[in-house]
């Protein structure tokens, strides 16, 4: 977890930001700060200022197979069935939203260890100082686009955002091809119990607290 940290700006700052510009249009903070979450993710993708979260316990859900993956998820390096075990990898396929496990997995729950954004000790996905005013575009080009879809907002305008939000990821994005491994083995580690969420997202240990102690 990351707390006081002068390189990372909230979620809540974006949400004021736009907030105070649109006070006519309904937002929901929660959506600011999975949409902040996707912008750095898959976006902006400043590796050098992401953390290794290890062992994160997801609730799957065992009629589809899949488990729904934080909002903070950059790369996923390994998926396993008990944390203790390193033989207990298990095959996944990772649709961006969700991850994908074989029709007979049996466990109502999976680990991941990953490569994502930050969190505060609320488990709310942090952004870079610098990357805010891509991710206020960003939101507003989600908040905004079903009213396009329907002309109840302006096409032009809609359009004017989408080309400043490239040019922002120009002056934003790092280019992460030659990040290995290594390099993500140096960054700050996260241990999954930790933390009880993830942005919106409730870690699977909770659901089996006793006396303050996960009984997984």
């Amino acid at each position: 977890m990351i707390t006081n940290d002068s390189r990372y700006v909230s979620h809540h700052v974006i949400y004021a930001d736009i907030t105070r510009k649109h006070r006519q249009k309904t937002i929901n903070i929660d959506d600011v700060m999975e949409w902040c979450g996707i912008c750095e993710t898959r976006y902006t993708k400043d590796v050098d200022l992401m953390a290794w979260f290890v062992a994160v316990d997801l609730e799957v859900d065992t009629d589809n197979k899949r488990a729904l993956l934080p909002c903070n998820v950059f790369r996923i390096f390994d998926v396993f069935s008990d944390e203790n075990d390193d033989s207990s990898r298990v095959e996944y396929y990772n649709t961006g939203t969700y991850l994908s496990l074989p029709e007979d997995y049996a466990l109502d729950y999976v680990f991941i260890t990953y490569a994502g954004i930050p969190v505060n000790e609320l488990g709310e996905p942090l952004i870079i100082k610098g990357h805010e005013n891509a991710c206020e575009t960003f939101c507003k080009l989600q908040i905004f686009e079903e009213d396009v879809c329907y002309g109840k907002f302006d096409k032009d305008m809609y359009l004017r955002w989408d080309d400043k939000f490239s040019g922002q990821l120009i002056n934003a994005k790092t280019d992460m091809r030659h990040f290995d491994r290594d390099h993500f083995n140096k960054l700050i580690v996260i241990r999954g119990n930790m933390l009880q969420k993830i942005g919106v997202l409730s870690l699977h240990h909770n659901l089996f607290k006793d006396n303050g102690h996960a009984t997984v």
